[in-house]
């Protein structure tokens, strides 16, 4: 693919245009027309790489953990073979099976695991009451976060404004009322993720890449609290390329494109314009029990790509 993507570069205003190319060398017989609409006013200019070391969770922490959850330093047990194959020097309370509750701390990880399963209803035959709505949750969250040591500040916000940006879960149990025939659905867990940020810039990811999610169910009882927070050292400052050198890089077949929602290649050569509508910051997350050395930031665009008859939605990136 890459000895389709040769492009001749000229910048005028808010536009960019390309020659066509075949085998990597522009022949100038057909012009790539890419405007730029994405907005650049928070561009980045420089960024770290950050290496990944164990994390050290204080004893008020993971004494205040312990409260939540009901456990004692009596309840400590064998850690279970699944979570001591991530990391070995992981501390494990309670059960993992059945209906045991759990908390499993993994410092290698930089993530904490709690789960509760009887804190919800698991059937319509159980009773749901005092589930938290949206905002209850909410502010139950922010008190979790409290409790568990982190910092507001290194929470993601919406983009260009100061509030946070928040994601929500809502469970549901869905059941034919046998007297009335009636569907009934009832909420028994309510959930919100936080996600976490890194100089600014969103973790990659729904909050157990990198953040933290907590759950409740009857009686605003804690169900979930998933934490992964890596301890995190800067190991290297990187020069964030402008996107005049996004560009380039496209030219020089080093970014693809591909439709979005997919991984496929776009075949970029039967593009005639190419319209870039956003672009994003992110830094790379992986699930809390995923083990990572470096974590790196990255760049993920969207775009139309037009070839003259049907426009199409694409993505692309920029990454190390």
């Amino acid at each position: 693919m890459k000895s389709l993507l040769g492009f001749w570069l000229i910048f005028e205003s808010a536009t960019v245009a390309f020659g066509a190319s075949t085998n990597g060398i522009s022949d100038g017989s057909e012009k790539l027309t890419v405007v730029w609409t994405a907005a650049t006013n928070d561009w980045q200019e420089k960024l770290w790489t950050y290496k990944v070391s164990p994390q050290k969770f204080s004893p008020s922490v993971i004494s205040n953990i312990l409260t939540i959850g009901g456990f004692t330093k009596k309840d400590r047990a064998k850690v279970p073979q699944s979570i001591s194959e991530m990391d070995k020097n992981a501390i494990f309370y309670g059960h993992l099976e059945g209906t045991y509750k759990h908390l499993a701390i993994c410092p290698s990880l930089g993530s904490i695991d709690y789960y509760d399963p009887t804190a919800k209803a698991s059937s319509h035959f159980q009773k749901v009451e005092g589930v938290p709505n949206e905002q209850e949750a909410t502010l139950l969250g922010l008190e979790c976060l409290r409790i568990c040591g982190i910092d507001i500040s290194q929470i993601a916000r919406k983009p260009g404004s100061c509030k946070l940006d928040l994601r929500w879960e809502k469970n549901t149990l869905t059941y034919t009322d046998q007297k009335t025939q009636k569907e009934i659905v009832e909420t028994n867990s309510y959930g919100v993720l936080f996600n976490r940020c890194i100089d600014g810039v969103k973790v990659n990811g729904y909050a157990r890449s990198g953040g933290v999610r907590v759950r409740f169910g009857n009686s605003a009882k804690l169900v979930d609290l998933q934490i992964c927070w890596r301890n995190l050292q800067p190991h290297e400052l990187l020069t964030v390329p402008s996107p005049q050198q996004i560009a380039e890089q496209l030219r020089d077949g080093k970014l693809l494109l591909h439709p979005l929602g997919t991984a496929y290649v776009y075949p970029f050569e039967e593009v005639k314009k190419l319209t870039v509508i956003k672009c994003t910051f992110y830094y790379e997350g992986k699930y809390y029990d995923e083990p990572m050395d470096f974590v790196r930031p990255f760049i993920s665009f969207e775009g139309i790509a037009d070839n003259g008859k049907t426009a199409t939605g694409v993505w692309f990136e920029w990454c190390l």
